[in-house]
């Protein structure tokens, strides 16, 4: 049996609390070991760009992780941002395609859009959604 290698990791409500507590502290260690080599998407519904989730990550390992500056650069270049509603059938169903190259730091990061990932190995995906009760 292979093991299949995922083309990225997508975590939705990327400027929430869980992000900042935990989901950013754990993708830098993973970076730091050598086990996050693929595109990091960071999906929220803030109007964010590119550069305001990067000081967002860097705040949280200050508080919350420790900044280790040497996998922070490695993790802020594997960062792509992606504003979109999780409720959004666009954003959430992963049946568009995914612009995977680097943006341009004054770009708001890739538009969603999954076909990219069609016929691909399999995709990582985090989704903190709220508890309907």
């Amino acid at each position: 049996m292979t093991n299949a290698q995922a083309d990225a990791l997508v975590f939705f409500g990327a400027t929430g609390d869980l992000a900042y507590k935990k989901i950013f502290p754990s993708l830098q260690a993973m970076v730091k070991r050598g086990h996050l080599e693929v595109p990091v998407i960071a999906v929220a519904k803030s109007s964010w760009t590119l550069e305001q989730l990067r000081a967002r990550a860097k705040e949280s390992l200050q508080t919350h992780g420790g900044l280790d500056p040497a996998a922070f650069d490695r993790l802020c270049g594997l960062l792509r941002y992606v504003d979109g509603d999780y409720k959004d059938p666009s954003t959430a169903s992963l049946r568009y395609g995914l612009r995977l190259t680097k943006p341009d730091d004054t770009d708001a990061g890739p538009k969603l859009s999954w076909s990219d990932f069609a016929g691909r190995s399999a995709s990582a995906a985090q989704l903190p959604l709220p508890v309907v009760r």
